[in-house]
C-alpha cells in the first residue's frame, strides 16, 4: 500500500474513533440529562404528594375540631393554610415544561382555594355555635370540593408516573448507546493506539535505516571529487560532503555547516564567465528553492577572498520535492573545472598566439600583438623586451589600464633597468633562466623604492604576483617576456610558469625564423644579383659565340674555293705525270682532310644557325651503307681486323651520305683509339620498329669526364698526350645527323667491356612509311 493510502485510511481511522467518543460523550450527557428528569420527576411526585398531604392535614384538622371542639386541631390547618400556595408554586415551577401539568395545576390552585374556603366557613360556623346535622351539608360540599382535589392531584401523579416510566426507559437506552459507544470508542482507541505504537516502530526501524543509508551516502559522497551539498527551504546548508567544503574553502563539512550563508560568501568573489559579479541571489539553487522544478546550472569563476586563489565550478542544483510535489530542499553539485577550462583557454591563446606570430616576418609586429593578446588571459601586465647590439629595447608593453601604463614609464624614467641587477628582465638574459614570484613581497617593492613618491607609483601599479621567462633559440637568448597580475589578484604557479616558456619559446622560434628569412632574403637578393651578372655575361659569351661561329662558316664556305684549287691543280699535274717524290700525294692527302674540316665546319655552323642538318631521306637498306664503308676503312686500314655481322631487313628513310659519315665517324674511331691486337667489333640488329648499329672496340676507355659531354662540339675522345688529327667535331656531327633522322646514339666506356656506340633509328615496317619508330625513340 503507498504512503498515500495508508494516510488517507489513518485519517478515517482518528475520524471514526473520534466520532464514537464524541458520541459516547454526547450519549454520556443525554444519559445525565434523562436521569436529571427522572430525579426531576420523582421531584414532582414527592412535593404534589406532600401537597395532597397537606391538604389532608388542613381537612383531617378541620374535622377534629368540629367534632372534639378542640382548637388544637386547627394546627394542622393553619400549617396547610400557610403552606399550600408555596407548594402549588413550586410544583408549577417543576412542571413549566409540561403545559397539562400547568393547567392542571390552574385548576389545582382554583380547588384548593375553594377547599379552604370551605374548612375555614365550616370552622366559622362551628364557632357560631352550629352543631351536628346543621354542620353536614357543609362538610359534604367540602367533601365534593375534596375529591375533585383529590381526583386532580391523582392525575398529576399520573402523568408523573407516566413521563418517569418513559424517562427511565430513556435512561436505561442511554446507558445501553453510552456503553457501546465507549466501548466501540475505547476499542478504536486501542487500535489507533496499537497502529501508531506499531508504526512508530516501524517509523523508527525505517529512520535507523535511513541513518544506515546516510551514513553510508555520506561515506559515498566523502569519496566523489564533485563537490556536494543540501539546502533547505530557509537557504542553510545541512549537508556538505568533503569536496564540497573543501572546494567552498573550509577546512571540513562541520565548519562549513556551522558557518552561515553570509560567512560563507564572504570567503570568496563570484564572476560569471564575462569577468562581470555574479549576484548571490542568481545562483542555481535559489531558483529551485523559489520554486523552479527544473534543475539549473551555470559556469562561474570565484576567487578566494585571502589567498587570491581562482576556480572554476560548473554548478548545477536540483530540486528535492515532497508527496505534494512541492521543493523542500535543493541539492547543489559543483564539479572544479579550472583544469579544463584554463587548459582550453590556453589552447585558444596559443592558437591565437600562434596565429600572430605567422601572420607576419615582422617579429616586431607579431610580439607587440602577442602582449595584447596576453592581456587579460595571462596577465594584468605583460612586457616583452629584445636584445639589441649590447643593449635591450622594450619591444611592446601592454596592461589592462591604458593609464597604468603611463605609470610604469614614469617608473622607467626615474629608474632605469639595471644592467647589473640579479632579477628582473636583465637577470633572465644573462642567465637564461626563467623566473617565478608567486607572491611578490613587500620588502622586495620597499627595497626598489628611491623615495616616498616613487614607492607611491610602485604601490598604483598594485603588483601581486610575476613571471618572467626567456626568448631562447638555439641556445642563445634573444630578449624576455614578464607577466605579471595586479587587479585581477591572481597568483601564479609553475603551471603557469610552464606555459608561459612554451609561448616565449614558440615566440623566440617565430623571431629566430624571421631573422632566418631575413638573412635569406638578403641572400637571395645578393645572389639575384650575381644571377643577373652572369646572365649577362652569359649573353655576351653566347654573342661572341654566335660571332665565331658565323665567322667559322663565313671562313669554311671561303676556304672550299682556294681548296678545290689546290685539289684540281694537284690531280691535274698527277694525271700529267709530274710527281717529285710523292710530293702531290701528300698535296692531295692534306687537301682532303682540309676539306673533311671544312666539311665539318660548315655542318656545324648549319646545325647551330640553320636548325639542324638537312637531310634528303629516302628508303635505303642501311645494311647496305654499312658494309660499303667498312670496305673502305678495310682498305684504308689493312692492318686492323673490322668484324661485321648484320641480320638484315634493317630498313629505314635515311639519308644514305650522312649515315655513311655517321658510321665511318664511329669506325674510324674505334680503329683509331681502340687496341690494335684485338678486332673492331660492328653490330647491325632490326626487331619490331628499331634497328640497332652497334659498333665496339677493345683498348683504353674513354675518361669518365669526358662521356657527358662527349657529343658536344669541339671535344676530342684522344688522351691528353695524343696528338689530335681534327677538330673534334665527329662526334658531334654524328649526333646531329643520327638525331636528325629522329633516333637516338648513346656510349658506354669501361676498362673491362671496352667502348660501345650504339646508335637506334627508326625501321621502315611498309615501304615509305616509317610505323611508331620516331615516337618510341622519343618516349
Amino acid at each position: 500500500m503507498s504512503v498515500a493510502k495508508k494516510s488517507l485510511l489513518l485519517r478515517w481511522s482518528l475520524a471514526l474513533v473520534v466520532l464514537l467518543l464524541v458520541g459516547a460523550v454526547y450519549s454520556l450527557w443525554s444519559l445525565a440529562r434523562a436521569t436529571k428528569w427522572v430525579r426531576h420527576t420523582d421531584e414532582v411526585r414527592v412535593t404534589v404528594g406532600h401537597l395532597r398531604s397537606t391538604l389532608l392535614d388542613a381537612e383531617t384538622a378541620t374535622r377534629g375540631y368540629v367534632i372534639a371542639g378542640e382548637r388544637a386541631f386547627l394546627e394542622p390547618y393553619d400549617r396547610a393554610e400557610s403552606d399550600w400556595r408555596p407548594e402549588v408554586d413550586r410544583v408549577r415551577a417543576l412542571t413549566t415544561d409540561n403545559p397539562d401539568q400547568q393547567r392542571r395545576l390552574g385548576q389545582l390552585d382554583r380547588l384548593v382555594g375553594q377547599r379552604l374556603d370551605l374548612l375555614t366557613r365550616l370552622r366559622d360556623a362551628y364557632d357560631a355555635g352550629v352543631r351536628g346535622k346543621d354542620l353536614t351539608p357543609r362538610m359534604l360540599e367540602g367533601k365534593i370540593a375534596m375529591d375533585a382535589v383529590g381526583a386532580l392531584i391523582g392525575d398529576m401523579e399520573q402523568e408523573e408516573v407516566r413521563l418517569d416510566g418513559i424517562r427511565q426507559a430513556e435512561v436505561a437506552r442511554r446507558w445501553e448507546w453510552t456503553v457501546v459507544l465507549f466501548v466501540a470508542g475505547a476499542f478504536g482507541f486501542l487500535l489507533l493506539v496499537g497502529g501508531a505504537w506499531a508504526r512508530e516502530r516501524a517509523a523508527e526501524a525505517r529512520r535507523q535505516a535511513v541513518d544506515g543509508e546516510r551514513l553510508l551516502l555520506e561515506a559515498v559522497l566523502a569519496g566523489i571529487d564533485d563537490g556536494i551539498t543540501l539546502q533547505d527551504r530557509t537557504g542553510k546548508l545541512i549537508f556538505a560532503n568533503a569536496s564540497g567544503a573543501r572546494l567552498i574553502g573550509f577546512a571540513s563539512p562541520r565548519e562549513l555547516l556551522a558557518a552561515s550563508i553570509p560567512e560563507i560568501m564572504q570567503r570568496f568573489e563570484i564572476y560569471d564567465e564575462e569577468g562581470r559579479r555574479f549576484p548571490p541571489e542568481k545562483l542555481p539553487a535559489r531558483a529551485v528553492l523559489n520554486g523552479s522544478t527544473q534543475e539549473a546550472a551555470v559556469l562561474l569563476r570565484h576567487r578566494q577572498a585571502g589567498s587570491g586563489e581562482e576556480h572554476w565550478s560548473n554548478l548545477r542544483a536540483y530540486p528535492v520535492v515532497d508527496a505534494a510535489g512541492q521543493t523542500i530542499q535543493a541539492i547543489n553539485v559543483f564539479r572544479d573545472v579550472t583544469a579544463e577550462f584554463q587548459a582550453e583557454e590556453r589552447r585558444k591563446f596559443l592558437l591565437r598566439a600562434v596565429d600572430e606570430l605567422s601572420s607576419s616576418l615582422d617579429y616586431e609586429a607579431t610580439l607587440t600583438a602577442v602582449a595584447r593578446l596576453a592581456v587579460p588571459a595571462l596577465a594584468d601586465w605583460c612586457a616583452v623586451d629584445i636584445v639589441e647590439g649590447d643593449g635591450v629595447k622594450r619591444l611592446a608593453t601592454a596592461h589592462v589600464d591604458s593609464d597604468k601604463i603611463a605609470t610604469a614609464a614614469a617608473l622607467e624614467r626615474r629608474r632605469p633597468p639595471d644592467p647589473r641587477a640579479t632579477t628582473g628582465v636583465a637577470e633572465i638574459i644573462r642567465s637564461g633562466q626563467p623566473q617565478l614570484l608567486a607572491v611578490i613581497p613587500r620588502e622586495l617593492l620597499l627595497a626598489a623604492a628611491l623615495d616616498a613618491e616613487h614607492l607611491k607609483l610602485i604601490d598604483e601599479l598594485d603588483l601581486r604576483s610575476y613571471i618572467g621567462v626567456p626568448l631562447k633559440a638555439r641556445g642563445k637568448t634573444m630578449g624576455a617576456i614578464t607577466l605579471a597580475t595586479a587587479e585581477s589578484k591572481r597568483i601564479y604557479t609553475e603551471k603557469d610558469l610552464a606555459f608561459a616558456q612554451d609561448l616565449a619559446d614558440r615566440a623566440a622560434l617565430a623571431i629566430e625564423n624571421a631573422r632566418l628569412f631575413r638573412e635569406v632574403e638578403r641572400a637571395r637578393a645578393a645572389a639575384a644579383l650575381e644571377l643577373a651578372a652572369e646572365g649577362e655575361r652569359r649573353r655576351e659569351a653566347e654573342g661572341a659565340s654566335r660571332f665565331a661561329e658565323m665567322f667559322i662558316g663565313i671562313l669554311g664556305h671561303d676556304l672550299r674555293n682556294p681548296l678545290n684549287a689546290v685539289t684540281m691543280t694537284a690531280t691535274l699535274l698527277r694525271r700529267r705525270g709530274i710527281d717529285d717524290g710523292g710530293a702531290l700525294e701528300r698535296i692531295l692527302s692534306s687537301a682532303q682532310r682540309m676539306s673533311n674540316m671544312v666539311a665539318q665546319l660548315l655542318d656545324l655552323t648549319r646545325s647551330r644557325l640553320a636548325g639542324g642538318i638537312a637531310l634528303e631521306a629516302k628508303p635505303i637498306d642501311l645494311g647496305m651503307v654499312v658494309s660499303d664503308v667498312i670496305d673502305e676503312t678495310r682498305r684504308a686500314h689493312p692492318d686492323r681486323e673490322i668484324r661485321w655481322e648484320s641480320c638484315g631487313g634493317a630498313n629505314g628513310l635515311i639519308d644514305q651520305d650522312r649515315l655513311a659519315q655517321v658510321v665511318s665517324n664511329l669506325v674510324g674511331n674505334a680503329v683509331l683509339h681502340g687496341d690494335p691486337s684485338k678486332p673492331v667489333t660492328v653490330t647491325l640488329t632490326a626487331a619490331g620498329s628499331i634497328m640497332s648499329l652497334r659498333v665496339h672496340n677493345d683498348g683504353p676507355p674513354i675518361p669518365g669526364q669526358l662521356l657527358p659531354v662527349i657529343f658536344d662540339p669541339f671535344r676530342r675522345t684522344a688522351a691528353r698526350d695524343e696528338r689530335s688529327k681534327g677538330l673534334g667535331l665527329g662526334l658531334f656531327i654524328s649526333h646531329q645527323i643520327v638525331v636528325a633522322h629522329g633516333g637516338t646514339i648513346d656510349v658506354t666506356s669501361t676498362d673491362a667491356a671496352g667502348t660501345t656506340f650504339t646508335v637506334a633509328l627508326p625501321r621502315l615496317s611498309a615501304p615509305g612509311k616509317v610505323a611508331s619508330a620516331v615516337g618510341d625513340l622519343v618516349a
